[in-house]
């Protein structure tokens, strides 16, 4: 069973499950992290926990750019700049699809054909930063409605779990934007102790 746990409020678990179809059974928000804090997840850039506040005033724009920058967000700059070189060893196969179910003909909604002049079959470059300069376009028009009320919790790292009953039998704590779990390895994890039939 898959679960995600979001940081806000109803509305906003609300819009992300619409925009991203994502089945609202499996979908938990947290208005105040305290799942993230139980689980001693990194609190982000500036704080010192879940509870701190921010040290200064600044808009959450601003108080992400550090992070984009890679300050106290490792790994960070690295996934960006990753993003527009490629990666020849990697299959591409959910980029592509997520290219197909958004092109719109005009950028940055274009078919993954779009690509193809640099090849097929690998992660080319541009394509994954395509990918997410359409996600960060929906988010940033979401943005009053998704970010949550405490805008502390916006630079709040999050991270990925695999369970069996009671036990954590997979952890990757989030260390930077765009350093998230391998999804190859959190489903091998949960593969490695289902229960064949």
């Amino acid at each position: 069973e898959v679960m995600a746990i979001g940081i806000g409020g109803e509305v906003a678990a609300k819009e992300f499950a619409k925009a991203t179809n994502f089945p609202t059974d499996c979908l938990y928000f947290d208005e105040t992290a305290q799942c993230c804090s139980a689980l001693s997840f990194a609190p982000g850039f500036g704080r010192d926990s879940v509870t701190q506040e921010q040290s200064n005033a600044l808009s959450p724009y601003l108080r992400l750019l550090p992070m984009l920058l890679g300050i106290g967000s490792p790994g960070t700059l690295q996934k960006v700049i990753y993003g527009y070189f490629g990666d020849r060893n990697y299959d591409p196969k959910w980029t592509v699809e997520m290219l197909k179910s958004t092109a719109t003909g005009s950028f940055p909604y274009v078919s993954p054909d779009t690509f193809n002049a640099l090849g097929e079959g690998y992660l080319r470059p541009f394509e994954l930063a395509t990918v997410r300069l359409q996600n960060m376009i929906g988010i940033l028009e979401q943005w009053g409605t998704l970010i949550p009320d405490n805008q502390d919790l916006v630079v709040q790292q999050g991270g990925t779990l695999v369970m069996e009953g009671q036990d954590v039998i997979y952890r990757f704590d989030d260390k930077g934007i765009l350093v998230y779990a391998p999804v190859a390895e959190a489903v091998a994890a949960a593969l490695s102790n289902a229960v064949t039939a």
